[in-house]
């Protein structure tokens, strides 16, 4: 039997991933059908109903539970947990305990594993019961997404999003069906939120089977040029969100081949695909169902949402939204008081721990590197770190022949260092950048849109990211492509950008944030003079002649104000320093060919000076210059890879980075404390949920839960 059992879970193992647990071939045979259908646990929390009250009133600090003993057992049914259950639970998770030394022996992973699975039924029923007991369901109005939260009542961070639930309307839902009690639980949204996401696990089941099937009859490749980096969040939806017809229902269905992808909404097919390959993907799918007893002779196989299959997912998705749902409410019972006091504690341990770690240089710098939205450095060692955006405006293919050739001149010692500069800037000189944004137009999706109406900069009336314009974190929506853009027949594009100098790049810089911070004369900046015709890059240094970097730096400037905003109010959006900073981050995504620093947090981390870097020491010098000056000061400098316009982001004094984190403050946008508020409230709030839950099923297990062990004693011995 255990040679048996094995080979079943190996099977699962290969074919997990292509339909959840089930895949193309028969796991469970004839005659271990039986085995896997048996009982192995049950739950029902309503057995000891004053254990039931106490732990109510415990968790919810008093809350009178109102319900009457009848309807507890009305609504409370024995839930069971069977051997399959056990076993697809082991395929998720128990596995790569196994693999990753969390769990010893199978009999520790499959212990783990039924304490999880029942711990689950255990909260859904407490859940349902809270619910019902309350007559509403409240969570954070954090995590309703904003098109649902119109014409709510938002109290205290808190929205209503099922009002007037009894148990008489629940245990009429029940008579109709399981999945239908459970949509009596959850809002509109929530249950459009779990249809979209089960419809899109079949959608992308299908499409691994579709591909396969597309690879093996057509073996031909062919590649195409990568498309630029979008900014983060240009092209994201919220959370929990769905996409929406008219009617407000989710337009995306599930494409099978018998309909067509056109009734399917957003869906969007495959390369390759045509009906005949869909259908060949679809009779796969239901074949894995048919080989693993999951589809009736009777069953429609034309409609996959009337299928047994996708009602028992859909149960699955209903009952851990409610779940879901259940820990948000969870945490939202934590008061004020415990969540300002929990809050202050992490930034202090945070604080005394970067003290104790930042011992070097290099642990400081490797640190600087994390920094995020959500990691931050609350203390710095030494002031005149920071960060800078490189916008590269690079040599032409044949301006870096050229250059090539002058290297390899003076690698024989044909001409000398000074000359070689000197040639290098003569190059420069006749550098024409131009927009890189033509992937935006003619990639894998068209992010362009003509704007109509719209206040924005530039040569063209084309902008991108129509649904998220003035919407995406530290990037300005508002600059146009520069060149002109013709749309096709077949709706791409002919894009002709228009060549840029240097100094018509600083003439575009300089109009572009005068735009965006709403006044002229933003940035104040000069040229160095003469700056092509300097011959002598050399200077005496402790009686030694080294190379002297200021005469390579053609430009220094700075956007003013942006140094005299606070950091702790340094993101907030309608600060000069964040407007900026939003401006420059547009301008690199236009016009950089250095794609590294794209999506960088706050671009390239620096050392201060004095400190030795792994930039060239062009670009070294004209960064660490530039941070002396503080934050919005602006730095172009010559490299043998071209222009590089630095913009300093970000400073870091010595000490504390912030005053500390305000409690008061946390709802302010932008603030420190807003995003430390942000990045730490869940993990408090979920601390706190985890804590909570734990106290029902410590007080409930003993009097809720019946497990068989003998039934899965060979699970749990198959390493003997």
């Amino acid at each position: 039997m255990k040679k048996k059992l094995i080979k079943i879970l190996t099977l699962i193992l290969v074919t997990a991933f292509a339909l959840g647990c089930f895949a193309g071939c028969r796991i469970i045979t004839t005659d271990n059908r039986k085995d896997m259908e048996q009982v192995v646990a049950e739950v029902n929390i309503g057995k000891d109903k004053t254990a039931l009250k106490d732990t109510f009133e415990s968790v919810f600090f008093g809350e009178d539970f109102n319900l009457t003993d009848e309807d507890v057992d009305k609504i409370v049914t024995t839930a069971e947990v069977s051997k399959l259950d056990l076993v697809s639970y082991f395929i998720n998770y128990g596995y790569s305990m196994l693999q990753s030394g969390q769990a010893s022996s199978y009999a520790d992973v499959f212990e783990t594993l039924m304490n999880s699975l029942t711990s689950r039924k255990m909260m859904l029923q407490f859940a349902t019961l809270y619910y019902l007991n309350a007559g509403k369901v409240v969570v954070d109005a954090d995590s309703v997404p904003d098109d649902d939260k119109e014409g709510a009542v938002i109290t205290d961070g808190t929205i209503e999003i099922v009002s007037d639930i009894s148990v008489e309307g629940y245990l009429k839902a029940a008579d109709k069906s399981e999945n239908d009690a459970l949509r009596y639980l959850i809002s509109d949204n929530n249950y459009n939120y779990a249809l979209y996401g089960l419809r899109q696990s079949v959608n992308n089941a299908l499409d691994s089977y579709e591909k396969a099937i597309i690879k093996n009859e057509d073996d031909s490749s062919s590649s195409s040029e990568t498309d630029r980096a979008i900014p983060t969040g240009a092209d994201t939806e919220e959370t929990n969100s769905y996409p929406k017809n008219a009617e407000g229902n989710v337009d995306y269905q599930i494409y099978t081949g018998y309909n067509t992808a056109d009734e399917c909404g957003e869906y969007e097919k495959v390369e390759g695909s045509t009906v005949v390959t869909r259908k060949k993907a679809y009779n796969k799918f239901i074949k894995a169902l048919e080989n693993n007893y999951m589809l009736g002779e009777e069953d429609d196989i034309t409609d996959v949402e009337k299928l047994p299959y996708f009602a028992t997912e859909m149960k699955n998705q209903l009952e851990q939204m409610i779940i879901n749902n259940f820990s948000d409410t969870l945490q939202i019972s934590m008061t004020s008081a415990i969540e300002e006091e929990n809050l202050g504690k992490k930034y202090n341990e945070i604080v005394n721990g970067q003290k104790s770690i930042f011992t070097s240089v290099s642990d400081y710098t490797t640190a600087l590197d994390s920094v995020s939205d959500d990691t931050f450095i609350l203390y710095s060692p030494q002031s005149g770190f920071g960060f800078v955006y490189n916008t590269l405006l690079p040599f032409s293919a044949g301006q870096s022949d050229a250059l090539a050739d002058y290297n390899n001149r003076l690698s024989n010692n044909v001409i000398n260092q000074s000359e070689y500069y000197y040639y290098r800037n003569q190059l420069l000189s006749e550098v024409e950048a131009t927009d890189q944004r033509a992937s935006w137009f003619n990639g894998a999706t068209d992010y362009s849109y003509q704007a109509t109406g719209e206040n924005y900069f530039g040569n063209s009336d084309y902008l991108f990211f129509e649904d998220n314009a003035g919407k995406i974190d530290k990037y300005d929506s508002y600059y146009a492509y520069n060149g002109k853009v013709t749309k096709n027949d077949d709706d791409t594009y002919t894009l002709e950008p228009n060549p840029i100098t240097i100094d018509g790049f600083i003439t575009e810089m300089q109009g572009y944030l005068d735009f965006v911070l709403g006044k002229t004369g933003s940035v104040t900046g000069s040229k160095t003079a003469d700056f092509y015709k300097e011959q002598n890059y050399y200077k005496t240094e402790n009686g030694n002649q080294v190379i002297d970097y200021s005469k390579l730096v053609y430009y220094k400037g700075k956007v003013n104000g942006v140094s005299e905003v606070s950091k702790d109010n340094y993101f907030v959006k309608d600060t000069v320093a964040y407007k900026a900073l939003s401006a420059m981050n547009a301008l690199q995504f236009a016009y950089t060919t250095d794609t590294a620093i794209l999506n960088k947090y706050l671009g390239y981390s620096v050392a201060g000076k004095g400190n030795s870097t792994s930039y060239v020491k062009e670009f070294e010098y004209a960064a660490q210059t530039a941070l002396q000056e503080g934050a919005g000061a602006i730095s172009i400098v010559a490299t043998d890879y071209g222009w590089h316009v630095i913009y300093v982001t970000y400073v870091f004094g010595e000490g504390n980075t912030y005053q500390d984190f305000n409690f008061a403050d946390r709802n302010k946008e932008g603030t420190f404390s807003y995003q430390f508020y942000n990045a730490y409230k869940n993990v408090i709030a979920d601390d706190y949920a985890t804590t909570k839950q734990s106290e029902v099923t410590t007080i409930l297990q003993d009097s809720s839960v019946t497990v068989y062990k003998n039934r899965y004693k060979d699970l749990s011995n198959l390493d003997q």
